[in-house]
C-alpha cells in the first residue's frame, strides 16, 4: 500500500492525542487485574465516588461517620476525615464540586472544590428522630434522587423512602412490591431509576431471587421479576447493573459441576429481552466501566479444570447476547479472591486507566490495561522517614518496565489539583523492572527528598512498559517527623556555691523533655547520651549530683540552678532537647557547645565596700549578691543618695581652697 502522509498525519496527531490522556495506541493488552491501592489496603470501604478528571476518589469506611479524599496520581495522599451526622451509606458526586453524603440518620452536602478542604452546606435533610425503622442501604441516581432502605425488623414493616435536596418526596413500602416471606437483598440506582432486590431461601439455599423497579405510582409484583427460575442447584455469585443501565446481569455457578457458570441478563426498565450466556468457567465477580466514551462489561472467571489464573472476559454490552463466546485475546490476569464482597461496585472514568472496584472484603480492585506495578512484600504505605531510617521498598511488575519516582516537596494543602501528571513533584530516583522479578530494595533518604519540615507526604511511582506507551502508577504515603531542634542561647550564671544554666526553647521541632549535662571535664560533654545518667558531680554536702538532669519543657522557667557545688571550680554545661513521643533527640552536630561557669563566694555590701561606718556602709546580714538580686538595687540607690548629699554639702559651703607650692588649687 503506497504511503499517504494524510493517513500518517492523522494516526500520529491519535497516538499523541491518545497518550496526553492516557490512553495507549498500540497497546492490545487486556483488561485484567492490576494490585490494588497500598493506602487503602486493609480498609473496608463502604462507598466511593470519583472526580470525573480522575484526581480524587471520595470514600468512606465501612460503619464510620466520616469520608475521606484519596489522591489518585499517586494513589496515597489522603485528607483528613470530615466527620458527618452519623455513619455513612453513600457518597454520589454532584458534578465535580459537590458531594451528596447519605447517612443513617439523613442527607449532607459539602463543597468539595478544594477536594481535601470540603465545607459543609448548613441545609441539610434529617429524619424525623421518632422513626423506628433503621437505615442500612442508600443510593443515588443521576437526577440526585436519594433512596433510602429502611427496616423495621420484619419485612412487613420494611420501607424506601426517597429524598431531594432537603425534601421527603416519597416512601415506598416493601409490601408494594413483594410479599413479607422475602427478605431485603439490595437498593441499586441507575441513572434514571431505583431498583429492589429480595429473595426467598429453604433452608441454607436461595431459591429466588427477584428485582423490583420503584416507580412514581402504585407497585406491585406486576413489575417485578424472578431472576433465578429454576436455578436451585446454582449459587449466585454477583450481579449489577450494566454502565449505561439499561440491563442487569446476574452470575450463578453450578454447586455441583464446577466449570458450569450461567450469566442472566435481563433488560432493566421493561424486565424483558433477558437471555442466559453460558460461562464454562466458574465465575468470580462482574464490573462495567467506560472505556473512553465506549460502555464496558466484564467477567472474572477461574478455568478450574485447567488450573488457568484468574481471567476478565470483556464484552462491549450492546453486542451481549445468548450465543456470544469470548475468545481467548479479550482475557487478563486476574485474582481468584475476587468476588468476596457481593454485591461487587465498580466506578471509572473516561479519562484514566485504571478502573475502581470493591470486590473483595476490604481494599480496592484495580483493573486496566497497562502493567501490573506493585509493591511486593511489607506494604511500604504508613512509613515514619528518619535521618538515620530511609524509606525502602520494592517493587514488581508482570512486563518489562521503566519506572520513575516522583515527589512533590509542597503538596496543595487543599488538594486542588485537576488531572493525572506524569510530571508530579520532582523526579527523585529511576529504575527498570524485568518481567515478574522483583526489584532489589529501593531505598529512599531524607538528604534526597530534601524535606525539612514535619508532615504527611508521599512518593508517586509511575511506570511505562517498554513495549507501549501505557503509564502504570502506584505511591505510598509516609510521615516525617524531625528530631527537636538545638536548644537556643545557652548561658550561665553563678552564685555562691551555684551554676545557672539558662537558654531558650529550640525554633524547631516539639522536644519534650531537656537534657542537662554537666561536668568538671568538658571531655566528658563531647558526646551526650540521655540514657546515661552514672555521672557523677562531687557536691559540698557530699552526696553527689547526677548528670544529666531532665527537665520538662512544658513547665520550664528558663533557667535552672545546679547546687550546692564547689567555689572557685569550673564546671562545664551542655543541652539536649529530646522528644519522647518520636524518640528523637536533637542532633549531636547541632548541639550547642559546652559553656563554662565558674561559682565565687559572694560577699554582704558591708564586705564589698569595706567599712561598716563609711557612707557606703549598709548595716545588713551577708547574704550572696548573686543570690540576692534586691541587694543590688539597694545597694545602688544608697550610694546614689550619698552622692547627691555630697554634692549639695559641696555647694553649700563653696569650693575648699588648697595651696600648694603657692599656688592655690580649687577642690
Amino acid at each position: 500500500m503506497p504511503f499517504k502522509l494524510p493517513n500518517f498525519v492523522l494516526l500520529v496527531s491519535f497516538c499523541l492525542l491518545a497518550f496526553n490522556n492516557f490512553s495507549v495506541c498500540a497497546d492490545e493488552r487486556p483488561y485484567g487485574y492490576r494490585g490494588d491501592i497500598p493506602a487503602l489496603r486493609s480498609k473496608v470501604i463502604q462507598s466511593m465516588a470519583i472526580r470525573s478528571d480522575s484526581r480524587y476518589l471520595f470514600y468512606s469506611l465501612s460503619g464510620a461517620s466520616a469520608f475521606y479524599a484519596l489522591d489518585l496520581n499517586d494513589m496515597a495522599t489522603t485528607g483528613a476525615p470530615v466527620s458527618v451526622d452519623a455513619p455513612i451509606l453513600a457518597l454520589k458526586l454532584d458534578g465535580d464540586s459537590r458531594l451528596i453524603v447519605v447517612t443513617q440518620i439523613g442527607v449532607q452536602y459539602f463543597g468539595v472544590s478544594e477536594a481535601f478542604n470540603p465545607i459543609a452546606e448548613s441545609n441539610k435533610f434529617t429524619r424525623n428522630p421518632e422513626t423506628t425503622q433503621t437505615a442500612t442501604t442508600a443510593c443515588i441516581d443521576k437526577n440526585k434522587n436519594i433512596f433510602v432502605y429502611e427496616s423495621g425488623g420484619g419485612s412487613s414493616s420494611d420501607q424506601i423512602r426517597m429524598i431531594n435536596g432537603v425534601n421527603q418526596i416519597a416512601l415506598y413500602l416493601w409490601t408494594n412490591y413483594f410479599d413479607s416471606s422475602m427478605s431485603f437483598v439490595d437498593l441499586r440506582c441507575t441513572d434514571t431509576a431505583a431498583y429492589l432486590f429480595g429473595n426467598r431461601i429453604s433452608g441454607t439455599t436461595e431459591t429466588e431471587f427477584w428485582v423490583g423497579r420503584l416507580t412514581a405510582g402504585a407497585a406491585n409484583l406486576s413489575n417485578s421479576v424472578n431472576l433465578k427460575a429454576n436455578y436451585s442447584s446454582y449459587s449466585r455469585k454477583d450481579y449489577l447493573f450494566t454502565a449505561s443501565g439499561d440491563r442487569i446481569l446476574t452470575l450463578f455457578s453450578n454447586n455441583s459441576n464446577p466449570n458450569d457458570s450461567r450469566l442472566f441478563v435481563v433488560g432493566a426498565d421493561t424486565f424483558s429481552s433477558s437471555f442466559e450466556v453460558n460461562i464454562p468457567y466458574v465465575s468470580r465477580a462482574l464490573t462495567s466501566f467506560y472505556v473512553g466514551d465506549q460502555v464496558m462489561d466484564g467477567i472474572f472467571v477461574q478455568n478450574s479444570a485447567a488450573a488457568m489464573p484468574e481471567q476478565l472476559l470483556l464484552s462491549n454490552n450492546t453486542a451481549l447476547n445468548a450465543s456470544t463466546t469470548f475468545p481467548d485475546d479479550t482475557r487478563g490476569d486476574g485474582l481468584a479472591s475476587m468476588g468476596g464482597s457481593l454485591p461487587s461496585v465498580w466506578i471509572s472514568t473516561k479519562t484514566d486507566h485504571y478502573k475502581y472496584g470493591i470486590t473483595e472484603s476490604s481494599g480496592i480492585t484495580l483493573i486496566s490495561k497497562v502493567p501490573k506495578l506493585q509493591f511486593t512484600g511489607t506494604n511500604p504505605n504508613a512509613q515514619n522517614l528518619k535521618s538515620t531510617q530511609p524509606l525502602t521498598f520494592t517493587l514488581q511488575s508482570d512486563e518489562d518496565l521503566n519506572y520513575n519516582i516522583r515527589f512533590k516537596n509542597n503538596p496543595s494543602p487543599k488538594g486542588d489539583e485537576s488531572g493525572i501528571s506524569l510530571s508530579y513533584g520532582d523526579l527523585i530516583s529511576s529504575g527498570s523492572l524485568t518481567k515478574d522479578v522483583a526489584s532489589g530494595t529501593i531505598s529512599i533518604s531524607l538528604e534526597s527528598l530534601g524535606i525539612t519540615e514535619n508532615g504527611n507526604y508521599s512518593l508517586a511511582v509511575f511506570g511505562q512498559g517498554t513495549s507501549s506507551q501505557a503509564y502504570a502508577r502506584t505511591g505510598f504515603q509516609f510521615s516525617y517527623t524531625p528530631p527537636p531542634g538545638p536548644i537556643q542561647n545557652l548561658r550561665s550564671g553563678f552564685g555562691d556555691q551555684s551554676a545557672h544554666v539558662i537558654f531558650d526553647k529550640p525554633r524547631v521541632g516539639a522536644p519534650t523533655q531537656f537534657y542537662i549535662f554537666f561536668s568538671y571535664n568538658a571531655s566528658d560533654l563531647d558526646t551526650l547520651d540521655i540514657n546515661s545518667s552514672t555521672l557523677a558531680l562531687t557536691t559540698v554536702t557530699g552526696v553527689p549530683l547526677y548528670s544529666p538532669i531532665r527537665a520538662d519543657v512544658a513547665t520550664w522557667p528558663g533557667r535552672y540552678v545546679i547546687a550546692p557545688i564547689e567555689n572557685e571550680r569550673t564546671l562545664y554545661v551542655r543541652v539536649k532537647s529530646w522528644d519522647s513521643t518520636t524518640s528523637q533527640t536533637s542532633i549531636d552536630s547541632q548541639d550547642l557547645a559546652a559553656i563554662a561557669v565558674t561559682p565565687h563566694s559572694t560577699k554582704t555590701l558591708a564586705e564589698a565596700l569595706g567599712s561598716a561606718n563609711s557612707c557606703g556602709s549598709l548595716d545588713s546580714a551577708s547574704d550572696p549578691l548573686e543570690q540576692k538580686p534586691m541587694n543590688y538595687l539597694l545597694f545602688l540607690g544608697f550610694g546614689f543618695s550619698c552622692l547627691v548629699l555630697r554634692l549639695g554639702f559641696r555647694k553649700k559651703l563653696g569650693p575648699a581652697h588648697l595651696e600648694i607650692g603657692g599656688e592655690g588649687i580649687e577642690i
